[in-house]
């Protein structure tokens, strides 16, 4: 439809005081037509297919919350000028490798870019307000790097992904729940020890060989580590006050005596070779 010669979302960028708009499975490859919409705080253009630019967003220094997913876009470092942004979702978008623009965001607290090309999360560094990060099943993501020292951080989900390490969690002090699950290049939980927030730790079918790493985290409830192949001990969960349940199926684990310790449990799930 168009009026004029103008296009009907295009007639939207007239609305100077539009503050939501929601654009889902639409035929448009910029949002240039938001450029005058400076009062702009939500904007949702994901499965717009042909989507490939966000430049004209860097003007909006009002947008709290922007949905791309599913779109073309290569880039978001026009984001760079929106201040107030505090949550985005950029899921299934497959061009995109890099996360900058994120850098020093103030506001940012929920990012995801679940199967994503990113291949780094360092662009989140300098993201004080952030809390949830899920970056599941990034395939060219090999580091958390950009994690290091948020302290507001409560839940990463990074499973699928390529990561290697999880020691840049270290710092992460309200860490509540990590999900690191089926990263298959992951070989150590290091970067969780004495983390007295974290409450659920999922690591299923990773190469890790040992829980040593969750010894001093008290307030531990939920742990998963089904189909982790290298692992034959979880005696280091003895005495974890909190712990309720624990699934260690698949594993070489041989014995759970030091489990009687962990007086909150409630339920296990065990395959004992």
């Amino acid at each position: 439809m168009s009026s004029h010669g103008v296009t009907s979302v295009e007639v939207l960028g007239r609305l100077r005081n539009l503050r939501e708009i929601t654009l889902r499975d639409c035929d448009i490859t910029n949002v240039d037509f938001l450029k005058g919409c400076s009062r702009l705080e939500y904007a949702d253009v994901s499965y717009c297919e042909t989507l490939t630019s966000l430049t004209v967003l860097r003007g909006l220094g009002k947008l709290k919350t922007l949905k791309a997913s599913g779109t073309a876009i290569n880039s978001i470092e026009h984001l760079a000028g929106c201040a107030a942004l505090d949550s985005l979702n950029v899921i299934y978008c497959r061009n995109l490798s890099s996360l900058a623009g994120l850098s020093g965001l103030q506001k940012l607290k929920s990012v995801n870019a679940s199967y994503s090309a990113i291949e780094s999360i360092e662009h989140l560094a300098g993201c004080v307000a952030l809390e949830n990060v899920n970056v599941n099943y990034c395939k060219n993501m090999t580091s958390l790097v950009g994690l290091i020292g948020l302290e507001k951080l409560r839940t990463v989900d990074a499973r699928g992904s390529g990561i290697e390490s999880i020691e840049y969690l270290t710092e992460c002090v309200a860490l509540e729940c990590v999900d690191v699950s089926r990263c298959k290049n992951l070989m150590s939980l290091a970067g969780l020890s004495g983390l007295q927030k974290l409450h659920i730790v999922d690591a299923d079918e990773t190469p890790i060989d040992s829980v040593a790493w969750l010894s001093g985290c008290v307030a531990l409830e939920r742990v998963h580590v089904s189909g982790c192949e290298n692992l034959d001990s979880i005696d280091d969960l003895e005495g974890l006050p909190n712990l309720q349940m624990v699934d260690a199926s698949h594993t070489a684990i041989e014995s759970i005596e030091y489990l009687t310790e962990c007086v909150a449990l409630e339920f296990g799930e065990y395959q004992l070779l």
